[in-house]
């Protein structure tokens, strides 16, 4: 079911999973626009009660600053807890370099309470939220 889309992204709840895919026009996404969209995603977790979320970024063309971070562990961060957010995953491209994951709890520096993974795999990527 789609809950949020604008010209830089689609929001869907598939099976329990918030489903966040970026397009490519993030090419042209300015600071306030990524931050937005940051905010209804995270708005939407609340709405739903969302305990798996899912971020696309195999179209992500944009280039958020450093500053995003700071503001994200803040003001968006918060949100996800409140949702009863248990599980979050990045679907990166292929060859993408993945981050490692990250266990949520009192001792996560970012203040999430859920554990974060990144995938280049769809399928694995779906298998892990549905554990959620």
């Amino acid at each position: 079911m789609k809950v949020a889309e604008n010209t830089y992204y689609v929001m869907t709840v598939t099976k329990g999973v918030l489903d966040f895919g970026w397009l490519a026009t993030t090419e042209s996404i300015d600071m306030d626009a990524f931050k937005e969209a940051l905010q209804v995603y995270s708005d939407k977790a609340v709405e739903n009660g969302i305990r798996a979320c899912r971020v696309d970024l195999r179209n992500f063309r944009g280039q958020p600053s450093a500053e995003i971070e700071p503001w994200r562990r803040r003001e968006i961060i918060p949100k996800y807890n409140q949702a009863g957010v248990t599980r979050f995953a990045y679907l990166m491209l292929p060859d993408a370099e993945l981050p490692p994951m990250s266990t949520g709890g009192d001792d996560n520096a970012a203040g999430e309470q859920f554990d974060t993974r990144f995938f280049s795999s769809e399928q694995d990527c779906m298998a892990w939220l549905a554990g959620a």
